[in-house]
């Protein structure tokens, strides 16, 4: 079970240079442009949905370079072209092109957070399989695979860039690992634990209130892989997940947007309920991103060790399809899916898998979860039946909050 929770995170969360660059459309977009001033009659819409997709594809590539502004440009020019097209035809790309801009316009807001993760091919540093942007560091591979298409075992990542402490003072850095690790603050090392395999490391750090560098690598020399970043007060009893509201890879981002959370698009997302105890009294709601916790004892905020949480929204598959689902869970799951129960693991922690049809539209999934003390923990994964390779972490991108976003995200 190996792969990455990148698919949109990575694109998320991607860094862009401040000054806006000059750019000019393309020949056929202009071309195109130019002849629609003066088509008529029923050529009019075949031309406008042909400019249309090809403001979509441009609006794509300029985002790959980090270009939000000429792609929020570009699928306006292509939302306004929908009123010539017949109604259904009109209001489905107009749909499209809203859940677009919607994306577009939360990754320009978001420009410049989370950490440079670079990935590498066994213990060295020196074979690259991947790089992308992680949102933090907080990683329960198993045994799926860091980076897509990566079909080895050992390997090694480095995350740089910087982090903000959430007051200034003495904090305790805590690292969950499995197998090496080690961490720079300042290029300080703060924990160092490379020579031999370990589970559990921490050291202390000085947050300043300002953005500080920051410097993590860890090695898996095979098997279960696991990684994870933890902070606490010195004399506290309780940590938590550092959260990517702390980390930029981009340091004047960093001075302006410390402290600001990070929300997930609008419609995406799983709405969820957090209870103490099992459903006994409700502690507050949010909207989470996807289905992967590794709370371990760094329990959500203001909810002792026995909690339990609701998540309701929509799930939709890449492509329709038989998937097998694996749910790595630390205590109780129920699962369903268009109102059928796939799961009812309310007791064990363990690993369960569960077969079911993904039809490739908006599914409605309602997922509980309770832990009874001790470590919580709850991953989903999938894979196509029968498919080669190992199963993903079920990404952002599969899940919503909202229907029309469903359907019409891209």
């Amino acid at each position: 079970m190996r792969s990455t929770i990148c698919l949109v995170l990575a694109i998320l969360f991607a860094g862009a240079a401040s000054a806006e660059p000059k750019r000019t459309e393309p020949p056929d977009i202009v071309s195109m442009a130019n002849s629609l001033r003066t088509t008529k009659g029923p050529d009019r819409a075949p031309l406008s949905e042909k400019l249309i997709l090809a403001h979509m594809q441009y609006a794509d590539k300029l985002e790959e370079s980090s270009d939000f502004a000429g792609s929020i440009d570009s699928l306006r020019k292509a939302r306004g072209l929908t009123a010539n097209l017949p109604g259904d035809r009109s209001r489905e790309l107009a749909g499209q092109l809203d859940v677009r801009m919607t994306l577009a316009l939360w990754r320009q807001s978001n420009q410049g957070r989370g950490l440079h993760a670079q990935y590498f091919k066994g213990k060295d540093f020196d074979e690259s399989i991947g790089e992308r942007i992680d949102p933090n560091i907080d990683f329960l591979w198993n045994i799926a695979n860091p980076v897509e298409g990566y079909d080895g075992d050992a390997f090694t990542a480095r995350w740089t860039g910087f982090i903000v402490g959430p007051h200034p003072g003495d904090y305790k850095i805590i690292a969950l690992f499995d197998d090496r690790c080690r961490v720079w603050i300042d290029d300080v090392p703060v924990i160092d634990e490379w020579k031999h395999d370990g589970s559990h490391a921490s050291g202390i750090v000085r947050f300043t209130g300002k953005p500080q560098a920051i410097k993590v690598e860890f090695f898996d020399s095979g098997a279960a892989a696991r990684m994870s970043l933890h902070w606490a007060l010195v004399d506290a009893r309780v940590e938590s997940v550092i959260p990517p509201d702390a980390f930029f890879t981009d340091e004047h981002v960093a001075a302006r947007m410390a402290g600001t959370p990070i929300l997930p698009p609008k419609g995406f997302g799983l709405s969820a309920e957090y209870f103490q105890g099992d459903f006994a009294r409700p502690v507050f709601t949010r909207v989470d991103r996807d289905i992967h916790f590794l709370w371990d004892r760094a329990y959500p905020e203001g909810i002792g060790e026995q909690f339990s949480v609701r998540w309701r929204g929509f799930l939709r598959a890449p492509k329709a399809g038989n998937y097998r689902l694996t749910i790595v869970h630390d205590d109780g799951i129920r699962i369903s899916i268009d109102g059928k129960k796939i799961l009812n693991d309310w007791v064990n922690s363990k690993v369960d898998e569960a077969i079911v049809h993904l039809t490739g539209a908006p599914q409605p999934i309602l997922i509980e979860y309770r832990n009874r003390g001790s470590d919580a923990s709850l991953s989903l994964l999938w894979q196509i039946v029968d498919a080669e390779g190992n199963p993903t972490l079920i990404p952002p991108s599969a899940f919503f909050n909202n229907l029309k976003t469903a359907e019409n995200a891209p």
